[in-house]
Formats: C-alpha cells, structure tokens, sequence
C-alpha cells in the first residue's frame, strides 16, 4: 500500500526542520511512501523554471532526504507546464501547443532534473483539459515522459480522457478527490471522496492499484480555509466538524460558518477501505496542513492505524 503526500515548501523551511530536529514533521515518513515536492515549473522554451531558485530547491532538497534517512520513501516532483495568455491566466491551448511542439526539450530537460537531484519521478497536475486535443496532448506527454522516468499523475474524479497507453504508462493516479460536498456540506465523505470518485478513474482504464485516494487535512467552506492543524484539540478522534468558524467575506464582513475536516476516523477509514477493496492507496493533500505527527489523532497517525490494523 502506498502513502502518498504533498509538500509545499516555504523559502529554507526543510532545512530548519531538520536543523531542529522536529520531529512533528520527521515522524511523517515513518507512514509515508511516496513524498511530492511541489516546487517546478516550465517556461514556453521548455527550461526548468525553480519557484524559489535553484540552491533553495538543492538545499531542501537534501534536507528531505536526511530527515527520511533509511526509510523507504520515493521523492517525486510536481512539474507545472501551463502556458499563459498576454494577462497572465492558464491558456489550456496554449499548453497543448506547447507539448505538441516541444515534447522533445519538455521530455529531455525534466530527465535531466531527474537525473542530476536523484528523483524516483515526475508528477503531473494539468488543471484541467477539456477538450479531445487537450487531453490528447495530456496523453502525449504522460506517455513520451514514461519512457525516460517514472510519471504519476494528479487527477479529478470526474471527465477523464486520457489514453489507454497513458493510463497505463503511470505508476498511480494521486486521485483529487476533495472539495466534494455532500447535501449536508460534510467534505469529502468516504461515499462522495472513495467509493464514487474511484469509478470515473476505473472507467477510464485505470488498474485499482494505481489509485490513490485524496485525503484532505483543509476544508473549504465559503471563503474560510480551515486546516487540521491548528483546530486538532476540536476536532479530535471522531469529530469532523468546526462550529461557528470565523472567516472575513468578500466584502469584508465577518461572518462564521460550519467547516467540515477530515476526522481522524474518516481518514483511517479511507484507508482500510482502500486496503479492503484492492486500491493501491491513500494521498495526503496536504502535508503542514496536518497536525504533527506528535499529536495522537493526526491524519498521518490514522492512516498509520489502519495499516496496522
């Protein structure tokens, strides 16, 4: 079974982690599998673009890696190759342009990454295709890519057209299965967030030990952003809901709402039945977002509990 996780990174904020020995953090890849760095991008000549240049991507980097020492976790990275138009928004044209006449140097120059900071792969986040050039342009480079290094991909539980050859060319799917909302408002439910976004995935090709279904450790209720972290005394064990949230409107206005967080329960759940019914996993959207490690009932912790259960 896999664990898989998303880490944002801030400025040099891995290296102090592992500088001072937190091991809130730390514990994380004691349940981890496969960790993916969300820090690379293209520009329109193919170049690897650094968010936060270069040396700070070496340096966390490495720091990563010492924080998991021995343990049996594989290190992706996320590589974003939206093109935007003259204002600056996503042209999902433009990128598929962009990959029908660049495979080659886009293929080439990620490789090299790759090879030079010793990654196991590459995932891929196209937000989100919609048409049949698009997503042919989506196969494109997911298949030409998994002839040189290992590709997964981050995909919604919903209008997939990928290829068959690049469905199966990836090692899993990272299922986007969050911001679902049931009549009640509970966020990504184990109906809404596992059993029913797991289908589109299968009827699209996919092999049920590809999939990993997405955790959430945030919820997204109006325009508040609660996370796990920082509300884990309410929320607890079992309890999945924060009363009367406070959050500031789009007029400025201070309002509350309910907000619905993945319960400790909820998210141990998701991974028995992902054990239970033969799917490759779990991935955790995402990382900081998650109580420490330290705390008994964080999501990581959970998840721990039912592979050992």
């Amino acid at each position: 079974m896999k664990v898989s996780q998303y880490l944002a990174i801030n400025e040099d904020e891995i290296v102090q982690l592992r500088d001072s020995h937190d091991e809130g953090f730390s514990g994380y890849y004691d349940v981890v599998t496969d960790v993916i760095i969300s820090e690379l991008a293209m520009d329109s000549d193919a170049n690897i673009i650094y968010n936060k240049g270069q040396e700070l991507f070496a340096a966390n980097l490495q720091a990563l890696k010492d924080i998991i020492g021995d343990r049996p976790v594989r290190i992706w990275a996320t590589v974003r190759f939206d093109m935007q138009d003259s204002a600056g928004n996503n042209d999902l044209d433009l990128t598929k342009d962009f990959i029908n006449e660049k495979i080659d140097t886009i293929t080439q120059n990620i490789k090299a990454v790759v090879d030079q900071y010793g990654l196991y792969g590459v995932d891929y986040d196209w937000e989100y295709p919609n048409t049949s050039a698009q997503w042919k342009a989506y196969s494109k480079i997911i298949e030409e890519s998994a002839k040189q290094f290992k590709v997964s991909v981050a995909l919604p539980p919903w209008g997939i057209h990928l290829s068959r050859a690049a469905a199966q060319s990836v090692e899993h799917v990272n299922i986007m299965a969050y911001d679902l909302f049931d009549d009640r408002g509970d966020h990504a439910n184990i109906q809404w967030g596992t059993i029913d976004s797991v289908k589109p995935l299968l009827l699209a090709g996919f092999d049920k030990s590809q999939l990993l279904v997405g955790i959430p450790t945030y919820d997204k209720s109006a325009y508040a952003w609660p996370e796990f972290r920082g509300n884990e005394e309410t929320l607890g064990k079992f309890n999945s809901i924060i009363r009367d949230y406070p959050y500031i409107d789009e007029d400025g206005a201070q309002k509350t709402s309910d907000a619905y967080i993945q319960s400790y329960a909820e998210a141990r759940d998701k991974m028995a039945y992902a054990e239970e019914t033969g799917l490759g996993g779990v991935m955790i959207f995402r990382a900081k977002c998650d109580a420490p490690y330290t705390y008994e009932y964080s999501i990581h912790r959970a998840i721990q509990d039912a592979i050992e259960h």
